[in-house]
This record gives C-alpha cells, structure tokens and sequence, in this order.
C-alpha cells in the first residue's frame, strides 16, 4: 500500500521532459540548471528572476541581449552575495528559490518511482500506468561481459 501511495503522483511527462534536458548538463552547466528549473518549477523560477531584478525594474541585474562572461560572472556573484546576507529587500528571491528547489528536488523522484511502478505493475500489485521507459542513458549490463 506505501509503495502505490509512493508513486502515486508519478508523472511520466515530467519524468521525460526531466530527462531530456540531462545532455544539457554536457553543453553548458548553467543551461542545464535553467532548462531543469523552467521544468520543474516554472512559475516558481520566473518569480525567483522576477524577484532578483531581472526585468522587474528594480534594476538588480541590467537589461541587456548579451552579456559577456566576465561580466555574468560578477552578476552571479553579486546576486549570490545579496541573497546571503541579510539584505531584507532580497527576502522575495530567497523565499522564490527556495520553492524553486523544492519543486525540482520531488521532480528528481519521478524516475525512482517510475522503477517502482514497474516493479509493482509487474508483479501485479498496483494497475496499469503510464510509465515512462527510457534506458538510453543507462549502462547496458545485460551485453556486457
């Protein structure tokens, strides 16, 4: 009974989309984070921008179409040292990230519990649903020597 409770909100489209943006992590890392963020928590992630300054008009970060990388990089750190101290106008930002996390730490559980459908599904325990199966990033075991 706990374990079909567990998966009860599995959701396969989550699962895939989740999946999908791993060769991002290849690319470029902060691509990666972004992609998963906008994924697992979209309205969540647009506050935490919203929130930082970006296009709020509170003129945090600047509104520019490129931005080079040594200057993202003292963006970053600014950012990152406004949301740790205890500047009180920074309080929307760090509540906003703070869901922002959260939301994508429970997506992270989908492909766990996507194993235990399976598991229960095949030993007919739980009924039929739509799991997402992907194995192409993992390891082929079985043809392995």
């Amino acid at each position: 009974e706990q374990a079909r409770e567990l998966v009860g909100d599995y959701d396969a489209a989550l699962h895939q989309a989740l999946e999908e943006t791993s060769p991002l992590y290849e690319v470029d890392n902060g691509l990666f984070w972004v992609s998963n963020f906008e994924i697992a928590a979209p309205m969540e992630f647009h506050h935490f921008l919203t929130a930082l300054g970006h296009g709020s008009g509170q003129r945090r970060t600047l509104d520019r179409a490129h931005t080079s990388p040594k200057a993202v990089e003292q963006i970053v750190a600014e950012a990152e040292e406004a949301l740790i101290s205890s500047d009180s106008s920074m309080e929307p930002a760090r509540r906003a990230g703070e869901l922002v996390y959260n939301k994508w730490l429970q997506a992270l559980s989908m492909p766990v519990k996507a194993v235990v459908a399976n598991a229960l599904m095949s030993h007919g325990l739980m009924v039929s649903v739509d799991v997402y199966q992907s194995d192409k990033l993992l390891p082929d075991y079985i043809n392995s020597p």
